[in-house]
């Protein structure tokens, strides 16, 4: 929401420990052979965010190529 570009460290370094978080699914879609769309509601202390981020399969793993956030008020 800040419009700043994280790195992985300083993205970890700023939301741990995340405490009491649910996840709610909004939902799932296949951009790509290997590329999925996830869009989402993190609640975190009563604050809810809604959240897009894309999927990349490499091999086995699926590794997190973008992530936005946007707070809802």
């Amino acid at each position: 929401s800040s419009g700043r570009l994280w790195s992985r460290d300083e993205m970890l370094g700023e939301i741990a420990p995340l405490g009491d978080a649910e996840l709610q699914v909004v939902r799932v879609e296949l951009i790509g052979s290997d590329a999925v769309l996830l869009v989402g509601r993190l609640v975190v202390d009563g604050a809810t965010s809604l959240r897009s981020s894309i999927w990349v399969r490499h091999g086995v793993r699926w590794v997190q190529r973008f992530h936005q956030g946007t707070f809802e008020v």
